[in-house]
């Protein structure tokens, strides 16, 4: 029977992390563990979760001071010997039956599948239903590879029986460690997706991509470039590598600037014209994404291909 963990770092939650605790409680399927990881919470938050632990024998907690999201998931990944380690954030629920899909899925799949991701339902800060977001499994991996992230956070299991200790998180891509993580797995490793909603994700005022516009979008760029060193070199591979890169980096440099201007609007509102020219800004990058990416998708399709074929000889 494979081990299962549910890998969940903890800051200053106590409003959301009674009910993310009571979501992993419902589930259908209980033979998993659940590791808290304590960012140095300056809340309440501790104190709920002694009082959980002393409740719930499958569940841990690492106390450390506040070093980040990072260094956090970091060492809750090393401490968990696990075969698979689930996501799950503090502010977010899992669907009752996630766990026992995920086992269900884990004894279908090939050895060399590094993820198991899921659609995922929206819900607001008070917890209220706003839609379902469902990925096309066929599309996820090419959206991956032209800078954007197909996959919610909490909705992934890792293969850590597959990875080991090898892949972390890196500090240096900051607000977009999990593209990171995602991009340098499924370079060697391929992913399973199951196509339920299997967690309701919150959206909230806080979150990196609403906050860190510009560092999100610089770092997955960086990211793709610096994976995009390891595919092979010489003649038509080499060519269209680097016309899907330059394509890609023309679209990341315009979403930056957009991203740049866009928060410095967001913190200098004074009038009707400042909101505007934020929502201006926002349908530029909307309508560039949407003109750019089918032309990202033809060459990143070649490339693949390529790999593909690369790798079979």
């Amino acid at each position: 029977m494979n081990k299962l963990t549910y890998l969940i770092p903890v800051f200053n939650a106590i409003n959301t992390l009674g009910e993310t605790y009571q979501s992993l409680k419902n589930q259908t399927y209980k033979n998993f563990s659940i590791l808290f990881v304590d960012d140095g919470s300056q809340d309440k938050s501790l104190d709920l979760l002694e009082k959980i632990e002393k409740s719930d024998n499958r569940v841990s907690i690492i106390r450390n001071k506040h070093q980040g999201l990072v260094k956090t998931l970091n060492d809750g990944l090393l401490h968990i010997n696990s075969d698979w380690i689930i996501r799950l954030d503090s502010d977010d629920l899992a669907y009752p039956t996630r766990t026992e899909y995920i086992v269900k899925t884990i004894n279908k799949i090939p050895p060399n599948t590094a993820l198991i991701t899921s659609d995922a339902e929206l819900i607001n800060e008070k917890g209220d239903f706003q839609s379902i977001i469902k990925i096309n499994p066929y599309l996820a991996k090419y959206f991956l590879f032209t800078g954007i992230n197909p996959f919610f956070h909490s909705s992934v299991a890792i293969n850590k029986s597959l990875i080991g200790n090898n892949i972390l998180y890196r500090e240096r891509f900051k607000h977009a460690e999990d593209y990171d993580m995602w991009i340098r797995l499924l370079s060697k490793y391929k992913f399973k997706h199951i196509s339920k909603p299997l967690i309701k994700y919150r959206i909230h005022q806080n979150q990196v991509t609403k906050n860190y516009p510009y560092e999100t979008i610089k770092n997955k760029y960086l990211s793709l470039q610096e994976t995009s060193r390891n595919y092979p070199s010489g003649g038509l591979f080499y060519l269209f590598k680097n016309l899907s890169l330059l394509l890609i980096k023309i679209t990341r440099k315009i979403e930056l600037k957009i991203a740049q201007r866009t928060v410095f609007c967001n913190k200098s509102i004074s009038n009707s014209f400042k909101i505007l020219e934020i929502i201006v800004f926002k349908i530029i990058l909307k309508l560039f994404k949407f003109i750019m990416f089918p032309l990202n998708l033809l060459f990143i399709n070649k490339v693949h291909r390529l790999l593909n074929t690369v790798s079979k000889n």
